[in-house]
Order: C-alpha cells, then sequence, then structure tokens
C-alpha cells in the first residue's frame, strides 16, 4: 500500500523457488495448497536457463486489507534473495 506521501505499508509475502514452478495435480497432493498447488518433488524440478522466458505462478499468504482511495498497490519481485534459500 503505498499513499499519496510515498509512504508504504507492507501487506503480504510469498516466496518460490523457480525450479519447482511446475503445477501439480491438486488430487496428487498430501494437503490442499490452494489456487497454485505446485508439485516441489525432486522428479518434477525444472531447471532455469538464464534468458529464457518462464512462467511462474504462486499464491500470497491470505491477508484482508483496505486499500484507501487514492493510494497505490505496489507489487515488488526480486530474485537471488541468498539469505532465505539455499543455493546447490
Amino acid at each position: 500500500d503505498v499513499a499519496p506521501d510515498g509512504r508504504v505499508t507492507y501487506v503480504t509475502e510469498g516466496m518460490l523457488r523457480a525450479i519447482h514452478r511446475r503445477p501439480a495435480d491438486p488430487r496428487s497432493l498430501p494437503y490442499d495448497q490452494g489456487a497454485t498447488p505446485l508439485s516441489f518433488r525432486r522428479l518434477d524440478a525444472q531447471l532455469v536457463t538464464p534468458g529464457e522466458r518462464m512462467r511462474l505462478r504462486f499464491a500470497l499468504f491470505p491477508t484482508a486489507v483496505r486499500i484507501a482511495a487514492g493510494h497505490r498497490v505496489r507489487i515488488s519481485i526480486a530474485g537471488a534473495d541468498t539469505s532465505v534459500f539455499t543455493l546447490y
């Protein structure tokens, strides 16, 4: 949430390692992953090729927030977050 004066309020987040981007059949999963089920199985891993386009779908953690009139919604995407994922 970005106010007209530039003040930013953090609302929610989501995360995904691009190698785990393969969609899954929800019936094959041990639990409900919601609207964007992913496999996460080693067998289903899809390597990332630099410069190659790919589609990434992931859910944000659920939240409820009212965005005031005149405010904007900002979506930020970051890559290579080495403090979160182990690279191998």
